[in-house]
């Protein structure tokens, strides 16, 4: 029976997306996507918000830029601004290149090493905080 308090997404069907010929993906309650770099972990994320939210259609392509300007504007709003990828973004935003420059994948690798810790503080059972006391500031508790 479902659980309609807390839906989650059981089934993907993927098809001619991207690097996707044809794959079908059952899903648990709670899922961790994890693998090597240009696997397609973000072309499956990319193909299921493309069903769930019609205008991340549009946008899909500049979606790492939108994370990291979002990024950006926080780190601005409680003055201590990133100037170097501030700079990165607007230069790659001028080029209006298709590839992304290679400091967004440097930017995604700082961004997966916080992931893994905050996940080990987790497992290991340390306090870690959680959303919205941490918004992208210092997610463990208050050692950072």
């Amino acid at each position: 029976m479902p659980d309609y308090k807390n839906p989650f997404i059981q089934r993907v069907q993927i098809k001619n997306f991207r690097n996707y010929l044809d794959v079908d993906v059952t899903l648990d309650h709670k899922q961790v996507i994890i693998g090597e770099n240009n696997v397609g972990k973000t072309n499956f994320l990319r193909a299921i918000q493309l069903i769930l939210d019609r205008d991340f259609s549009d946008n899909w392509q500049n979606f790492e830029v939108q994370i990291i300007e979002q990024i950006i504007n926080d780190s601005r709003s409680r003055a201590k601004p990133k100037i170097w990828i501030e700079n990165i973004i607007s230069q790659y935003l001028k080029e209006k290149t298709v590839l992304p420059p290679p400091q967004l994948s440097i930017a995604s690798w700082i961004t997966a090493g916080l992931c893994t810790n905050l996940l080990f503080c987790i497992a290991t059972g340390q306090k870690v905080k959680y959303y919205p006391k941490f918004y992208l500031s210092s997610i463990i508790d208050d050692r950072n």
